[in-house]
């Protein structure tokens, strides 16, 4: 998380180009969006004994239990090829990249949703269900069931877009960490049960970097972090993503003074 907000505040900074992010978790984490209650989001001694760790996103959207999937991270300053997109419009543009290439690899996704349908979720359904189990109109779908779930954080100066696609889905684990009742009402479904063979986060990620490439135009170059980037991450880390104040109360108290004066 520390990395995806470095790539952000990079983009919106203009010091950086768009760059696509893919990623799997060391060890089973629930994230929460931004405004969610911790709490009501998930059962916190559940999620203990099972070894489930919690963060809380820099994004919006409901609580995502990452394992077993492959989470994808878009961000790019509004300029060049995504200058004077919206928030729908960016969904749209980052939604038809994963549905061409889920579709290649097999899968019998649902059609695009409409632009009409393009919007975040309702804020009069209850934030405390899990993302998986809150039906939208910019998600998509296999077979009227989600596949991938994904939030934003956007500024005028650029965007933030990550996401979860589920490879495969244990509901029992689900039931367990974000209560029986919610997940109950969960309507997923990982990418392997579509599939006739069992495709690896790797193989999805290398599908997803040429499918991203083709979508911007031009060759694919892999960067790294620069120094200013590694020690962003480093600080938001140790001084946010790891600290109670914010995964639990929503309270920012990184010191972003340095990079801020830098953008």
């Amino acid at each position: 998380m520390a990395v995806d907000e470095t790539l952000f505040l990079s983009a919106i900074g203009g010091q950086a180009p768009p760059t696509v992010r893919l990623y799997s978790w060391s060890r089973p984490t629930l994230s929460v969006g931004f405004r969610q209650d911790l709490e009501e989001s998930c059962d916190l001694k559940a999620c203990q004994r099972l070894g489930i760790e919690t963060i809380r996103r820099l994004s919006g959207g409901r609580a995502v239990l990452h394992d077993q999937e492959l989470t994808y991270c878009v961000t790019a300053g509004a300029n060049g090829q995504f200058r004077g997109l919206s928030v729908r419009s960016v969904y749209q543009w980052v939604s038809r990249v994963l549905h061409q290439c889920l579709e290649r690899k097999g899968v019998p996704m649902d059609p695009l949703p409409s632009a009409s349908n393009h919007s975040p979720s309702p804020e009069s359904q209850s934030q405390a269900l899990p993302c998986f189990a809150v039906p939208t109109g910019h998600e998509l779908t296999s077979r009227g069931r989600k596949v991938i779930g994904s939030a934003q954080k956007w500024s005028r100066r650029g965007f933030l877009q990550h996401g979860s696609i589920l490879l495969n889905i244990d509901p029992a684990i689900w039931a367990n960490v974000v209560g029986h009742e919610s997940a109950n009402e969960l309507n997923a479904v990982g990418v392997n049960e579509l599939l006739e063979f069992s495709m690896s986060a790797s193989e999805l990620m290398q599908s997803l970097a040429v499918e991203f490439q083709r979508a911007m135009g031009g060759p694919a170059t892999g960067r790294h972090l620069s120094s200013f980037e590694k020690t962003s991450a480093i600080g938001l880390a140790q001084t946010k993503y790891s600290n109670r104040d914010w995964n639990v109360f929503r309270r920012d108290l990184a010191m972003r003074t340095n990079f801020d004066n830098a953008i």
